[in-house]
């Protein structure tokens, strides 16, 4: 009797358990993969990342000595990469678009706008969340505003 129930408890531990275990596995994978991408783009610039930082769909990595941002955005089958010279860039501005007259809780929309130092050239904007595609804001927000400020500082 006593075994029994113990066989049960067992089952039930690892039923609620294991869903856990599997996001974390998930979330690892993920992260890997946004990695290596974000890599592969590095050494097809001929770039070395001496800071980088990857979450959920996007990496974002710089390389000081060459003034070269990287970025990559996955989505679903879509891939978006980009290798910008900040030799170019004038100044970086955190865009933030929102349905409810711009309140910080309705962000539908975050992107940093790399103005160009030409005019003839259109300003580069890298996509950090958009809420036809995403859940809401679980931490985009803060990696712009860091990256905004990393590179306004080169």
């Amino acid at each position: 009797m006593d075994l029994g129930i113990t066989i049960i408890e067992v089952v039930l531990i690892a039923i609620c358990i294991i869903p856990f275990i599997l996001m974390g596995l998930s979330k690892a994978k993920n992260k890997k993969q946004q990695l290596q991408l974000l890599t592969k783009l590095a050494q097809k610039e001929q770039c070395k990342m001496d800071t980088y930082e990857v979450f959920a769909n996007i990496s974002i990595g710089l390389d000081t000595s060459k003034k070269r941002l990287l970025f990559v955005r996955q989505d679903n089958d879509t891939i978006t990469q980009e290798s910008i010279d900040l030799l170019h860039i004038k100044n970086c501005n955190l865009i933030k678009a929102s349905n409810n007259n711009n309140a910080p809780k309705d962000i539908s929309k975050l992107e940093l706008a790399l103005a160009p130092t030409s005019n003839n050239k259109a300003e580069t904007r890298l996509l950090f969340f958009d809420i036809a595609t995403e859940m809401p804001l679980s931490g985009q927000l803060q990696l712009a505003e860091k990256w905004n400020a990393i590179i306004n500082k080169q």
